[in-house]
Formats: C-alpha cells, sequence, structure tokens
C-alpha cells in the first residue's frame, strides 16, 4: 500500500516447501528509507532468504540459519557494489570525474540495507532470525511477548541505562540486513500447539501499543482457529 511519505518498503512472505519435508517459512524486512533502493533491498532479501531456506532443508542437510542470514547479506552487499561500478561506468563515460564515490549522496543511489526479521519452523523447532527493528512477538496462554530487542541507538543507551534519549536515536540502527557488519541474533524456541507468532515491521509497532498487537494478535489467533 502506497504512503503520502514514499513507496512501500516493507516486505512480508509465508512459504511452504515445494516438495517432500514439511516446514514454514515467514519473514518481514523494512528497506531503510534514506536509501534509494530500499524496496528493493526488502523484497530481495525476503525472497533470497526463502530460497536458502529451501535449499538447504530440501537438499537433506541440517538447516543452519544463521549461515543463511550470511548468504542473503553477501548477496546485498554484492548487489550494492554492481550498483555502484554501474554508476562509476556511468561516470566516467559521461566525463564526470569529480564524483565523490564515498559521498552520502552516492551511497543513497547504491546501497542495499533492509531490517529482517524471519522464523523457520521446523522439526516442532522455530528458528529465528533477526536484524534492526522489525519485531517477533509471541501470543501465548493469552500473554504477548516481545522475542526480540531493537536494535536501535535508543535501546543500546537504555541498556546503558542512559535517560538522556533523542528521538531520533529511536530510529538509528545500529544492525542492519545489507552491510558488511551485518550480524544476525540467532534464537530457538520450542514449537507449541495453540501459539501465535506474530511478525511486524516498526510501521506496525511504532503506531500500535502492546495491547493493540495483543488484541489485533488474538483476533488472528481466533479467525485460524
Amino acid at each position: 500500500i502506497k504512503s503520502p511519505r514514499h513507496e512501500q518498503q516493507d516486505y512480508c512472505a509465508i512459504a511452504f516447501p515445494l516438495a517432500g519435508d514439511d516446514y514454514l517459512v515467514a519473514l518481514v524486512a523494512d528497506g531503510i528509507s534514506s536509501v534509494k533502493h530500499a524496496a528493493d533491498a526488502s523484497r530481495l532479501a525476503g525472497e533470497s532468504f526463502v530460497a536458502e531456506v529451501r535449499k538447504q532443508i530440501e537438499k537433506g542437510g541440517k538447516l543452519d540459519l544463521k549461515k543463511v542470514v550470511q548468504i542473503v547479506n553477501v548477496y546485498l552487499v554484492a548487489e550494492s557494489r554492481r550498483k555502484t561500478r554501474e554508476l562509476q561506468r556511468e561516470a566516467v563515460n559521461t566525463g564526470q570525474y569529480g564524483v565523490d564515490f564515498e559521498s552520502p549522496a552516492f551511497d543513497y543511489e547504491t546501497q542495499m540495507p533492509t531490517t529482517f526479521t524471519g522464523i523457520v519452523i521446523k522439526d516442532r523447532k522455530i528458528l529465528s532470525a533477526h536484524l534492526g527493528d522489525s519485531r517477533l512477538y509471541l501470543l501465548s496462554h493469552g500473554l504477548l511477548t516481545q522475542m526480540t530487542t531493537d536494535e536501535t541507538v535508543a535501546e543500546e543507551s537504555r541498556a546503558r541505562g542512559e535517560i538522556d534519549i533523542e528521538p531520533k536515536d529511536e530510529v538509528t540502527l545500529t544492525n542492519w540486513l545489507g552491510g558488511k557488519g551485518a550480524a544476525p541474533v540467532i534464537d530457538e524456541y520450542e514449537a507449541v500447539a495453540g501459539d501465535t507468532w506474530l511478525l511486524v515491521s516498526d510501521g506496525v509497532h511504532s503506531v500500535l501499543a502492546d495491547d493493540e498487537l495483543k488484541d489485533l494478535a488474538v483476533i488472528l489467533q481466533k479467525a485460524l482457529k
């Protein structure tokens, strides 16, 4: 859905096995809006994550979710470098020898960063991967629990006991997919019948309070039953 401010930069997916095995993949990614290709970054991250999970599982091997995320990150970084080379060639071919390839303006044209939260449900286990400030929630026995920690300047400041936090710190990421320093947080949980897992970007959790998110999750839970 297109917003008044910019094109939609979130991407979500639910995927099932192509054949054979029994598993489910769910994810949400939110392209960082300060770059030109934010929507492409979230979409490519989601599509390549699903593809890599399928490749690992359907080859019969053990799923290594950290490796999956690392492969997706390499893909996004490579795509960013490809865009860089294209713009460099264009600059040379058109005689723009004064272009600053280290400038923020050039980064805007080439970078492919996105937040990412994804889960794989398999063998009564739930594996999760998280980077940035998209979130994973668990609704269990009427209690909604946030299972991920926002990787922002604000949250790091709070963890150090600081209270002087500026509004921009709430949206300034310290970790994301599509960068050289990407560091996924991988967790594992037991899959319990009746539990509902909710994946949302900051476009949801920044405007809905936890009570509202819980009400939404309960409605979804009842609809699924």
